[in-house]
């Protein structure tokens, strides 16, 4: 009796290789750091605890309700997001990439009237690079990191 033929597997993408492993690039611990801080103290200003950063949307707001309400909303998102990357979940990636889009946006208008926060802007943008990296991608989607091509021959094109 024969033995079939061995299958090898290939092996898993290099972001693949460090979720398996169970650790985390230093970027997803950067943007995670990032979010909890974002977060608490949007939090902390929405409650009074702390005044509104410059360059951030509460800042805009006079309304205090508005103010209070934006700032723990955004403060409690922002907190949510970062604990979803944490544990590499796709919604986290989705969210982070959503509040760091928003927050460039944000910066991009602040900049055109002058009251810009450029260091948020350079977090912002930079936040985005990384987010859109084809590994980074695959740790959180599971989509592949190689390009594959296909070619087909005459015999396999069914008109040619």
């Amino acid at each position: 009796m024969e033995r079939p033929p061995e299958t090898t597997r290939p092996s898993p993408a290099p972001g693949l290789r460090a979720r398996i492993a169970g650790r985390r690039p230093l970027g997803v611990i950067l943007l995670v750091l990032l979010g909890l801080i974002t977060g608490g103290q949007s939090i902390l200003a929405g409650l009074g605890f702390v005044g509104a950063r410059f360059g951030s949307l509460g800042s805009l707001l006079s309304d205090p309700e508005q103010f209070k309400a934006v700032t723990v909303t955004f403060g409690v998102i922002s907190i949510a997001a970062a604990l979803a990357t944490w544990q590499l979940w796709r919604v986290g990636w989705y969210a982070t990439l959503l509040l760091a889009g928003a927050g460039l946006l944000l910066q991009i208008v602040l900049y055109v009237f002058g009251t810009a926060n450029l260091l948020s802007l350079a977090l912002y943008v930079a936040s985005t690079f990384y987010l859109n990296q084809r590994e980074v991608k695959a740790l959180f989607l599971g989509v592949p990191t190689q390009a594959t091509t296909v070619s087909l021959s005459r015999d396999e094109d069914d008109g040619a």
